[in-house]
């Protein structure tokens, strides 16, 4: 029987305890993306015993699961076998470096769109948050660990490994992290008293500083350990400047340090000295080039090692191999280095370059298909949506543990169901891939919010027998999760109005006190009273709704409690209103979709006095 790894574990015993990633991240202070990690072995072992304690303690696991789970961290248990052997601590893998968590500590909630229903008005779709969810895969290779297939094929090594290191530091708009504004401190000075034969000795070059709002990235010189120097900084660090100027980057500097760097704690004092935001390093010998990349926002170090079949590849694997494996480098460096405001219309086309290199290693390739759907996505068009799916799918084919691109292709398929012509085939195929790819997020991720929220929007919107049950069950997981979530009592509240449930009017009266003055319960409970043919309790909110909404999006709402109330001029000034808003929304197909032709007639009936809002029409608009 085979020993369970640490991964396999955590898994089983974060089942047990119905514990999310995001929570198991806050209680022990590690990054939410670090818990996915491991969960998914992309890191065989954490880097801290102590964070293995803490899991186990947030698991309230026993103490043989306790001792169980840090052995196959590679940690010594709390109590300790007689026959315990000491060199099975600190084996393995080291932390992988990862993205960064938001500046508050708090999952970004992705930007969901708002069903276009009888009870809130859909705003122009905008994409999910994809990067709520996002990261990465790495590997770290141990020197003593390399494998065979290395030894015939090390020119191909840093196409993989480089690329694994820096898109798993540098996500999606998770760019390096600006230099402090402070000073940094100076080395000490050793005081020494020469003697009267002591030879000069040079003036030390100065360490460079990175400038505010600069990114600098620095390349020490490699140490070498053969007759023959060879200048390996300098062709990484060209690599580095080359593609950087291709893009046009500004504030973004390369240099090449004039000394090397020995330790991970060496580099670590280069980058608190100089506000550099990360430096590559390492040695070579006759057997193998060794680099390492140490970054400033975590002080962590990765390594890869380039194993050499004899003494004579060594020049060819620093003349030849590394300037064109280093170029998968440069390219995933700079593809996250361009600016928010151009870094989706470039990033797709670095990322894409990146895979036309062939990198070797399968998970390498999904996460670069990942990336490039990612970007690719923020086009908002149906053909970008069309496109991203495709590498989306592209990804799972080659690493089905990527659990992020399923949750993104299914947000990706919810909002393709709003951009087709209405009356599409494609909205209804576009619902049902969305709800088989967030039901299998969700088999996956037991307690994750936004996957319930997006999957309780597909049954709403696709609307077949037993979906609003289905809907509301959804949006009750939310509320059930985090009672202070406003978002699963407001679209439960849509979800109830729709079925003619009367307690809606409580979902969205707590939807407003979580969120005071919020536009969509204040529209809700417009078009609920006025579905309900109260309409002088509906236009107390529905001209609530209108004055603080900037969009016309309230306007049909408060058009039918005016006409309930015979005030019809009214009634069609605000569907006019609403009409030439509805018109200018981008892709055209959004004006049949928010009902434009039938509001056309209503505004037709208006202007020859009459009310079009019968029983019937209201009981259609449900």
């Amino acid at each position: 029987m085979s020993v369970p790894t640490f991964s396999e574990l955590l898994n089983g015993h974060m089942r047990r305890a119905g514990i999310s990633d995001s929570e198991l991240a806050r209680a022990i202070g590690v990054q939410r993306q670090t818990i996915f990690r491991w969960k998914e072995g992309l890191v065989a072992r954490p880097r801290v015993r102590e964070d293995v304690l803490a899991v186990a303690r947030k698991l309230r696991l026993t103490p043989a699961e306790r001792d169980q789970l840090l052995l196959a961290g590679g940690f010594p248990p709390e109590e300790m076998p007689e026959n315990f052997r000491e060199e099975t601590q600190g084996i393995g893998a080291s932390e992988e470096i990862g993205p960064t968590e938001p500046a508050s500590g708090v999952e970004t909630a992705p930007a969901h769109p708002t069903p276009p229903s009888a009870a809130s008005r859909l705003a122009l779709p905008g994409l999910p948050d994809l990067e709520a969810e996002f990261t990465t895969s790495a590997t770290a290779t141990d020197r003593a660990k390399s494998t065979p297939w290395l030894l015939r094929r090390g020119w191909l090594l840093l196409v993989s490994t480089l690329l694994l290191l820096v898109a798993g530091v540098m996500a999606v708009r998770l760019y390096l992290p600006q230099p402090a504004q402070t000073t940094p401190t100076p080395l000490p000075t050793l005081a020494i008293t020469p003697a009267a034969t002591a030879t000069p000795q040079p003036t030390p070059v100065p360490e460079p500083l990175a400038r505010p709002g600069e990114r600098l990235l620095l390349v020490a010189q490699f140490t070498g350990y053969t007759s023959e120097r060879f200048n390996v900084a300098g062709r990484i660090a060209e690599e580095l400047e080359a593609e950087i100027a291709t893009a046009q980057l500004l504030s973004t500097t390369v240099v090449a340090l004039p000394a090397g760097v020995n330790t991970a704690a060496d580099a670590a004092g280069v980058l608190a000295r100089t506000g550099a935001a990360l430096i590559i390093w390492g040695e070579y010998d006759s057997g193998r080039v060794r680099t390492n990349l140490t970054l400033s926002a975590e002080q962590m170090t990765q390594q890869v090692d380039f194993p050499l079949t004899s003494p004579g590849d060594l020049v060819t694997t620093i003349n030849e191999a590394m300037p064109a494996e280093v170029r998968m480098f440069a390219l995933l460096t700079v593809g996250n280095l361009y600016p928010l405001d151009t870094f989706y219309a470039k990033a797709a086309g670095t990322f894409k370059e990146a895979l036309s290199l062939h990198p070797s290693h399968q998970k390498t390739r999904a996460l670069l298909n990942f990336y490039i759907a990612l970007a690719t996505s923020k086009g908002g068009r149906l053909e970008d949506l069309d496109a991203a799916i495709g590498y989306y799918t592209q990804a799972l084919a080659l690493n089905p543990n990527l659990h992020d691109a399923l949750y993104n292709r299914g947000t990706l398929w919810l909002n393709r169901a709003y951009l087709v012509e209405a009356g599409s085939p494609e909205i209804e195929r576009s619902l049902n891939a969305a709800l088989a790819d967030l039901s299998g997020t969700i088999q996956v991720r037991s307690r994750f919010a936004h996957a319930y929220l997006n999957r309780g929007i597909v049954y709403y919107e696709r609307n077949q027998p037993g979906d609003p049950q289905a809907a509301m069950a959804d949006f009750t997981q939310i509320s059930d999760f985090n009672r202070r979530d406003h978002r699963g009592y407001y679209h439960r509240a849509l979800a109830k109005i729709r079925a003619a449930d009367p307690t809606w009017t409580a979902d969205l009266t707590t939807t407003l006190t979580l969120t005071p003055a919020y536009p969509a319960a204040l529209n809700g409970f417009c078009w609920g009273y006025a579905l309900d043919q109260q309409p002088t309790l509906a236009l107390t909110y529905c001209d609530q709704a209108v004055a603080i909404d900037p969009s016309a999006s309230s306007r049909d709402g408060r058009a039918i409690a005016l006409a309930q109330l015979g005030r019809l001029n009214e009634a069609a000034r605000d569907l006019e209103t609403y009409l030439a808003w509805i018109r200018q929304l981008r892709p055209p197909t959004l004006y049949a979709r928010y009902r434009g032709p039938q509001v056309e007639g209503w505004l037709a009936a208006l202007r020859r006095n009459q009310n079009p809002f019968d029983a019937a029409t209201l009981a259609g608009l449900r």
